[in-house]
């Protein structure tokens, strides 16, 4: 290749550089955004309120000590963790879905 072309290909490959940035970018805040809306132990950790709004349980720590007192009677063959599972049921439950 002639210096020509390589200026020619360096040039395209920092402007492709830079599009992609500007797109990780956009990506990265939609999954800070997902972050939030997503139910999870670590966000109902967070908030009292969301664990009686999702489970009807009145905070976290009594959701956390029922399913202490559960958790060693149930078998699961899901990748889906236990504590979530529990979550899932609970707000099927709380929503009548």
């Amino acid at each position: 290749m002639e210096n020509g072309e390589l200026d020619e290909e360096n040039i395209k490959l920092k402007e492709e550089n830079i599009t992609l940035r500007k797109d990780n970018m956009v990506l990265q805040k939609h999954l800070d955004t997902l972050k939030y809306s997503v139910i999870t132990p670590e966000t109902l950790q967070e908030s009292d309120s969301k664990v009686c709004y999702y489970t009807g349980l009145p905070s976290f720590e009594v959701l956390k000590a029922v399913f202490d007192f559960i958790s060693p009677c149930v078998t699961s063959n899901s990748s889906l963790p236990l504590m979530n599972q529990f979550i899932i049921v609970l707000t099927r439950l709380r929503t009548q879905f």
